[in-house]
């Protein structure tokens, strides 16, 4: 980010520009419980549009065998669309959706799940609910966006965007990696792989199940 500001003032600021980073109440201990087994137990906070791209998360659940559960934490446009493709067999029971939280009561819904999850997909200047879960222990799997692409380190597994639910999954499900604090200690991560879908119509946003 500081890169791109710096090219958008001709470069003639440069030392007088200075990342702050977004601070956030930390917890005296990561306050999140994984649990054992291949059974995930996954979040989602946020608004419910187009560009949160909420389907993603849900149609990734919709290719795996595995029962894996995601809570869906806030309000939107996309509510009664992304509703309606949950009641489908096989992820009734797997999908849950909960209002809008506030700030305490969302940290206090991580200690339940294993994993974070980022789907926006196309703009995101920042997604605090995602820094807070780490904050709490949680892994990150989220779209490799410029928002959030150099913070969470190890604990965060990138996925290109804009959406890619058979890939999002994989390294989740496959990954050995366990809940890592957040810190500037975070080594780096390795980069997205390379995206294999097309974009949807600029009209488009929750769409049709995959076949």
């Amino acid at each position: 980010m500081h890169g791109h500001v710096d090219a958008l003032t001709g470069r003639k600021f440069t030392d007088r520009l200075t990342i702050t980073p977004w601070g956030i109440p930390l917890p005296a201990a990561p306050t999140a419980q994984s649990t054992s087994g291949r059974t995930l137990r996954l979040v989602l906070a946020g608004r419910l549009d187009c560009n949160k791209a909420t389907i993603t998360a849900i149609e990734a659940l919709a290719l795996t065998r595995r029962p894996h559960h995601l809570a869906v934490i806030g309000s939107g446009s996309e509510r009664p669309a992304l509703a309606a493709r949950t009641a489908e067999p096989g992820l009734t029971s797997r999908v849950h959706f909960t209002p809008f939280l506030s700030r305490t009561d969302l940290w206090a819904r991580f200690h339940d799940h294993d994993a974070f999850v980022f789907t926006t997909r196309e703009l995101e200047a920042l997604c605090l609910a995602a820094v807070e879960a780490q904050a709490h222990g949680l892994p990150v799997l989220h779209s490799d966006l410029p928002g959030l692409r150099d913070i969470p380190g190890l604990a965060g597994l990138p996925y290109p965007p804009p959406d890619s639910p058979r890939l999002w999954l994989t390294p989740l499900t496959t990954s050995q990696r366990t809940h890592t604090p957040a810190g500037p200690s975070a080594p780096p991560r390795p980069p997205a792989p390379a995206a294999t879908t097309s974009p949807p119509p600029p009209d488009s946003c929750t769409r049709s199940p995959p076949t």
